[in-house]
């Protein structure tokens, strides 16, 4: 789980455990973080950031303007239950 602050690092070919019960050996066929990431589609033509040459700042272009949209979508079905509020409530 990537997400847990206790993550530092992704294991490999050597640093995987295969017998461990977990998520990652079920999903992968056994194979470590490592290779399956650089066995991905997204990184099998690519190569390594040259930290001299940084990569270029992305630059975004807006293709078409349009005016916001706003919907205000409101159930009254009776799974609401008393959990509806007064549409005054949203703007007052």
């Amino acid at each position: 789980m990537q997400s847990l602050p206790s993550v530092v690092k992704f294991c490999n070919k050597h640093s995987h455990n295969e017998k461990a019960p977990n998520m990652q050996n079920k999903m992968c066929n056994y194979k470590s973080t490592w290779e399956v990431i650089m066995n991905s589609t997204d990184f099998s033509n690519t190569l390594p950031i040259d930290s001299s040459h940084p990569p270029s700042e992305p630059s975004f272009v807006l293709l078409q303007a349009r005016d916001r949209v706003v919907c205000l979508v409101l159930d009254v079905s009776g799974s609401m239950g008393a959990s509806i509020f007064q549409l005054s409530d949203l703007f007052f």
